[in-house]
């Protein structure tokens, strides 16, 4: 179809950007109002590593939707953003032949079907107003999992060219009871996101993901996101290739047991596929507990635990970054 990359694209985002277990919160999303809970989980030396290490994770793995995100830290992978994941490809290449889209449903190649529905101004590009909303039904493609529930997706602004990879977009996505089931687990998301991708600089990638909140559940863990930013950059066109993030919010895990905070006060910088060179995670529990991460270099960090929030810290630990996220 002559408007299938435009479609592409979107569906890249939406997809990779809800598909790790804390990518979520939403500006400009139709959900209400969301009251951030105050933290209430007390940080001491016997929960501490695992705090920051979920803290960690959560603040990171945002990062997946751009594709700036491996298991050793955050990587190189801008042209992830123009990647379709597997359920998605047949359909939205296929399937969408008119503007206004559909409703068109496709049968997915095992069971189950996608809906497509929404509104382009522009066939050929993106713009502000466009609606694309995906409605998987119980759609396995043989690929090993089964997409279930509704992404709803709206483009606040759009800047560059689909078709050459340079642009500056900004979306508003809405998941509910979005679920993608797995040999071994099932993930549900529900909540709204604001992504804004620009890619206007060639080799270069400015990624961000905020929002108010967006719950998610497995197999073996229920946690939710409030009020967050996580923002990432990448630059391809230098060797080795640099990359930053920064990042805040509030999350409350079943594996924690209560609410904390997290924050970056110092940028984590890095390149390539290594671990940051440099930065600091905080993470600030009930009573002004708090567990700092210190990054020394791409290999050793240290954390300082202080249980009453009156430094000095209590506790501190000298260890690597691939202990750490071991």
């Amino acid at each position: 179809m002559r408007y299938a990359s435009s479609l592409t694209v979107v569906a890249a985002v939406i997809i990779a950007g809800c598909g790790g277990s804390s990518d979520g919160g939403g500006i400009g999303g139709s959900n209400p109002p969301v009251t951030v809970p105050p933290p209430d989980l007390a940080l001491t030396s016997d929960n501490g590593m695992q705090v920051l290490q979920i803290a960690y994770a959560t603040a990171s793995s945002s990062g997946d939707m751009a594709g700036l995100v491996t298991n050793t830290g955050i990587s190189a992978d801008p042209g992830a953003v123009s990647k379709l994941p597997g359920q998605l490809s047949k359909p939205l290449s296929t399937a969408i032949s008119s503007v206004p889209i559909g409703p068109e449903t496709v049968p997915c190649d095992v069971s189950g079907s996608i809906t497509l529905s929404g509104d382009l101004a522009n066939p050929l590009t993106l713009s502000a107003g466009d609606t694309i909303n995906i409605d998987a039904d119980n759609c396995d493609d043989g690929l090993g999992e089964i997409t279930d529930g509704l992404i709803s997706t709206t483009v606040d602004a759009f800047a560059g060219d689909i078709t050459s990879g340079a642009y500056d977009m900004t979306m508003s996505i809405v998941l509910a009871n979005f679920q993608v089931t797995t040999a071994d687990d099932v993930l549900l998301n529900n909540g709204d996101v604001t992504v804004m991708l620009d890619t206007m600089t060639p080799l270069y990638v400015d990624a961000s993901v905020r929002g108010d909140s967006m719950a998610t559940s497995s197999n073996a863990m229920t946690e939710t996101l409030y009020n967050y930013l996580t923002a990432q950059t990448l630059d391809t066109g230098a060797t080795p290739s640099p990359y930053t993030m920064d990042a805040s919010g509030t999350v409350d895990s079943s594996e924690l047991g209560g609410v904390v905070e997290f924050s970056v006060p110092d940028m984590f910088q890095g390149f390539d596929n290594d671990y940051p060179s440099s930065g600091e995670l905080l993470v600030t529990g009930a009573g002004g507990s708090t567990i700092r991460l210190i990054t020394l270099d791409n290999v050793n960090i240290v954390i300082e635990i202080d249980s009453d929030g009156m430094a000095p810290a209590d506790e501190t630990i000298n260890t690597t970054w691939a202990e750490f996220t071991s």
